[in-house]
């Protein structure tokens, strides 16, 4: 009897471990609240692929990869002001949740490569001693770097941007933060970087996926002096593709933003307007001779109809007036008149001066509005050839 109680609890036993060993092995998904690491201090290298033997809640392994097991938070995840004395690894980790690393201290390296933050994450004034790797991290949502620092290498490339990037106050960067190999949020979207009080000369940025962000209030002269300084380093670096971009935007904010006429006035938007199809914010600037030919080939039409008006009352130009034309005929004459309109427009709208002498007396009071068309014909002129001289001798 005492031989078989024996035997049967050693089958009890192998079985119990038996179902223990198969129960580690079945995918661990539960609902647990957040899972709390808030100012922990953790000595020993941690990395989550085989965090399944420590963790009771909030997990997911899911064993699909035989290597490498990923792990996935379902919850929120609080690291706040925990303390990683040495390297730690999120690899391929999955966070469905908020994660939250605001304040946490990475002693030795922090390994995020092809993590997912699903539900926003933030490093909010966390501090990063050695190499902080988001090579391939997939951020959704906002990701919040505020007041961060980075005192080893940082690596974002082939990492997917979010839709915010809370970059502000990051002054502490060692070496280079280059984002230039990251991908953008979408294929045709852009991230919202804000970038106030960071050390702009060492953060490496392609603006074919940047917008600069600047949240809450406008602060006029503090958000332009960050768009110089982003346009400085992007010159520095020789990326002027990139510098047309930024520029062009930072011509906008300041039409949008800038102070108004007689400080009530908000004429902004219509010279941003004005400067966008009169010339592309000065990158388009053949743009003005097709303004300034389309102008006379205008102005020429409207002046078919009134130029014997023109030339009998307002504004006579002389050898015009002498040209013998009554020996013409039929479609002769026609093509005649109408050059010598196409000339009389050119010679007002292409001169330097009118000579006063020229104009008939009496003409304002007598031929206001006629006199006021000349005018306008003749300052736009002038305008059109301020463009054409700057730009012939810039060049």
């Amino acid at each position: 009897m005492s031989k078989i109680l024996t035997e049967t609890k050693s089958v009890g036993l192998n079985f119990f471990l038996l179902f223990c060993i198969c129960l580690s092995l079945l995918p661990l998904n539960v609902t647990a609240q957040t899972i709390d690491f808030s100012g922990k201090t953790i000595k020993e290298p941690i990395n989550v692929e085989f965090w399944k033997r420590h963790l009771q809640d909030g997990i997911e392994i899911d064993s699909s990869d035989r290597e490498f097991p990923h792990i996935i938070f379902h919850r929120p995840i609080d690291f706040a002001h925990a303390t990683f004395d040495d390297s730690v690894s999120f690899v391929h980790a999955k966070f469905n949740s908020t994660a939250d690393f605001v304040g946490t201290k990475f002693k030795g390296r922090a390994d995020f490569w092809m993590a997912c933050f699903d539900s926003g994450v933030s490093f909010g004034f966390a501090e990063f001693d050695s190499t902080a790797d988001f090579m391939g991290t997939k951020f959704k949502g906002k990701a919040d770097y505020l007041e961060a620092d980075f005192r080893g290498d940082v690596t974002f490339s082939f990492a997917i941007l979010p839709h915010t990037l809370d970059f502000r106050y990051v002054k502490d960067i060692s070496r280079e933060i280059d984002f230039t190999l990251s991908e953008p949020p979408s294929l045709k979207g852009k991230c919202y970087i804000a970038l106030a009080g960071s050390d702009i000369s060492k953060i490496k940025l392609n603006m074919a996926l940047f917008t600069l962000w600047f949240p809450g209030i406008i602060h006029y002269d503090g958000d332009l002096s960050v768009y110089e300084s982003v346009l400085k380093k992007l010159k520095d670096d020789g990326f002027m593709d990139s510098y047309q971009i930024l520029d062009i935007e930072y011509r906008q904010f300041k039409f949008h933003h800038g102070p108004k006429l007689l400080g009530i006035l908000n004429i902004g938007p219509l010279l941003n307007i004005l400067n966008n199809v009169w010339w592309y914010y000065g990158y388009n600037k053949e743009l003005v001779f097709v303004w300034a030919i389309g102008f006379w080939v205008l102005f020429s039409l409207v002046n078919l109809k009134v130029y014997p008006k023109f030339s009998e009352s307002v504004y006579a130009i002389p050898f015009l007036e002498k040209l013998e034309t009554s020996l013409l005929t039929g479609v002769k004459k026609r093509l005649f008149y109408f050059l010598q309109v196409v000339t009389y427009t050119a010679i007002v709208f292409f001169g330097l001066k009118m000579d006063v002498a020229k104009f008939k007396k009496g003409v304002v009071r007598e031929h206001p509005w006629l006199f006021i068309y000349l005018m306008f014909v003749y300052v736009l002129g002038l305008v059109c050839l301020g463009f054409i001289v700057n730009i012939i001798f810039t060049r």
